[in-house]
């Protein structure tokens, strides 16, 4: 009697719940995300879908273990698919009544906000941090135009950047994934060009015959090897990998 009655409430718990599942990756917070990650480093399998139920919908452990497995199942396929495909840059958003932009001149970011931003874009523990280092509340807006608070430094903004939408984080992380690695391209390319012209020169003073160009060459192949090694390729490392660690 007692195992007839506990099944039927149960069934009762499972029918009445209504799953509030995100629909877009901003309805996901920074935090949640974070969270999730930390969590489900070493879980997996229902465990790990139990835990993305949780965190992402807003219920106990508790309560999705009275929920069917064929809607734990479906809610989270629907909460992978969001995380398929990239996300655009999202020059501004609100957190409450607040409304933050992008860095609106990436040419006038200063020394240290570059520092901060590389110091923190690669780590999912410190987004909130490089976030604080992208976005600031906006100062005056016209159109799509718009200033934003100087830059003091990570601290003042980096609590209430958890609360940030994951769709905006993801955005502008891959945002400067790619501009990292076209302004690699670029560079790797200048050096290239400067020294064929070095190349050139040298071979046009020594002659084509000899030993004296090879050798030279061969010196000029490894000044090449040093420069394109000792390129400041940091920020684009820590992009890519926050850029993979997308997926979950």
């Amino acid at each position: 009697m007692q195992v007839k009655t506990l099944f039927l409430i149960i069934r009762i718990i499972d029918m009445s719940y209504h799953i509030l599942q995100p629909e877009t990756l901003n309805e996901i917070s920074l935090k949640q995300y974070q969270v999730f990650l930390k969590d489900s480093e070493n879980i997996e399998g229902h465990f790990l879908n139990q835990r993305m139920v949780s965190l992402f919908c807003g219920l106990s452990l508790s309560e999705t273990l009275m929920i069917k497995k064929s809607s734990i199942d479906e809610v989270v396929h629907d909460i992978n698919q969001l995380f398929e495909g990239d996300q655009p840059l999202q020059q501004r958003f609100k957190i409450g009544k607040v409304e933050f932009g992008f860095i609106p001149s990436l040419e006038d970011m200063s020394f240290g906000e570059f520092v901060d931003l590389d110091t923190t874009i690669g780590n999912w523990d410190n987004m909130h941090e490089a976030m604080a280092v992208m976005f600031r509340p906006i100062t005056q807006s016209k159109g799509d135009k718009y200033d934003i608070e100087p830059y003091e430094g990570l601290d003042k903004y980096k609590d209430i950047m958890r609360f940030a939408p994951l769709g905006v984080v993801f955005g502008a992380t891959l945002f400067f994934w790619n501009l990292s690695k076209e302004l690699l391209r670029v560079t790797q390319a200048s050096l290239v060009e400067e020294l064929e012209r070095e190349i050139s020169q040298a071979q046009h003073s020594l002659g084509e015959n000899g030993d004296g160009t090879q050798a030279f060459m061969h010196l000029q192949e490894e000044d090449l090897r040093k420069l394109l090694k000792s390129l400041p390729n940091q920020l684009e490392s820590a992009l890519h990998s926050s850029h993979l660690s997308r997926s979950v």
